[in-house]
């Protein structure tokens, strides 16, 4: 898309910082598509 490497540095930070573990995170992921990290961050904040 049209973000760049700088950008998903930095949401990936962000949903690191949420202090999930990979297990859960992955598990968001795999029961839905998200277009973004953003859509990732706000899912597992909810």
């Amino acid at each position: 898309g049209s973000e760049n490497p700088a950008q998903h540095e930095q949401q990936k930070a962000s949903v690191l910082s949420l202090k999930y573990t990979d297990q859960q995170l992955i598990y968001a992921l795999a029961k839905q598509p998200f277009s973004s990290l953003n859509e990732v961050v706000d899912a597992l904040r909810e």
